[in-house]
């Protein structure tokens, strides 16, 4: 399989070559979204990207689907591009399907498939990809870059972000972009022409009350109190925050609580894992303990349930408050 890191992948696009098949994976999917753009500003101009464009979600399509989508010429445009979410969740007949098409791709098409870990995908499917396509891997930035690619962030958008408010936001957010862009997205909106992001903005739109209250919710998940996790749901919906966003924060919570495991298991010191993960020695020592009640075989299978509510949330708008509840519920089972 021919691996390409992030940083290798950009340096193919400027150069003009674009494979016509990708598998991204990995957990940083802030990255995963701007190679995809990177992608688009180098194969379909924006007046014909809605003609060119077809997203589809591994758990809802078929290869039928996909292949209708892959073969057909592009619309006044060098590329198609066909993109495959969380395709780990596409049945694995439907993944065989796809192998002919991916022994012979058409150059014509850039079919990109999104997973979270290289070996999710059917055998024959993974080598027809290696043999005629580029494998990604998008990992985390490591904690100390962080604070840089928020300010550049900020930058780029032509405000600045003073240092103090980028380690506010660090602190009460977290190392995933994805999330901090989504905050950072909140700033610009709301100091508009200032031009400046300061401390006691951030304070503002976002509260370390919301942390705190992600932080009980999971508590209460681990020690089977469904009632007192709803409750803390119900809080966090009265901060006006969308149940796309409370979904995010509990997933980046689970994940903590997988990485203290599995550091844990491989014999790192409170220490160690304080420097890897970037966070205080205080903060790991609470992730410790919530992890606790979560065997690694639970805590891989919530993955899952947090895939299949991600879909559930944006396929069923009006019912999120019971899809949120129904998640705790089988989270709240999960715990030993």
């Amino acid at each position: 399989m021919q691996k390409l890191d992030y940083r290798g992948l950009l340096k193919e696009i400027e150069g003009g070559r674009i494979a016509p098949l990708y598998l991204f994976y990995g957990e940083e999917r802030r990255f995963q979204e701007e190679a995809i753009q990177q992608i688009l500003s180098r194969t379909i101009e924006p007046a014909k990207r809605a003609l060119n464009i077809h997203t589809f979600y591994g758990k809802e399509t078929t290869a039928l689907s996909l292949l209708d989508a892959a073969n057909a010429p592009p619309f006044s445009a060098s590329r198609r591009l066909v993109i495959l979410k969380e395709s780990e969740l596409l049945a694995s007949a439907e993944q065989e399907r796809l192998t002919p098409y991916c022994q012979r791709p058409l150059a014509t098409t850039c079919l990109i498939f999104l997973t979270q870990k290289a070996t999710s995908l059917a055998s024959k499917l993974s080598q027809a990809i290696s043999t005629h396509g580029r494998a990604v891997e998008f990992s985390p930035l490591p904690p100390g870059e962080v604070l840089n690619w928020m300010i550049r962030q900020a930058r780029e958008w032509g405000y600045r972000l003073s240092p103090s408010a980028a380690k506010y936001l660090q602190e009460v957010v977290g190392n995933e972009l994805t999330r901090i862009h989504q905050e950072l997205e909140k700033a610009v909106s709301f100091v508009g022409e200032r031009r400046t992001i300061e401390l006691a903005d951030l304070q503002e739109i976002c509260p370390p009350q919301l942390q705190a209250s992600v932080f009980q919710l999971v508590e209460a998940l681990g020690e089977r109190r469904l009632a007192q996790a709803l409750s803390c749901l119900h809080s966090l919906s009265q901060q006006n925050e969308p149940p796309l966003v409370i979904l995010s924060l509990i997933g980046r919570h689970f994940r903590q609580l997988w990485q203290v495991q599995s550091l844990r298991e491989k014999g790192c010191s409170k220490s160690q894992m304080a420097q890897e993960m970037g966070m205080p020695a205080f903060r790991v020592e609470k992730l410790l303990t919530q992890a606790r009640p979560f065997s690694s075989r639970a805590l891989r299978e919530i993955w899952t349930d947090l895939l299949e509510t991600d879909i559930a949330l944006k396929s069923s708008p009006l019912q999120e408050k019971l899809v949120l509840e129904g998640l705790l519920l089988r989270l709240c089972q999960k715990s030993q």
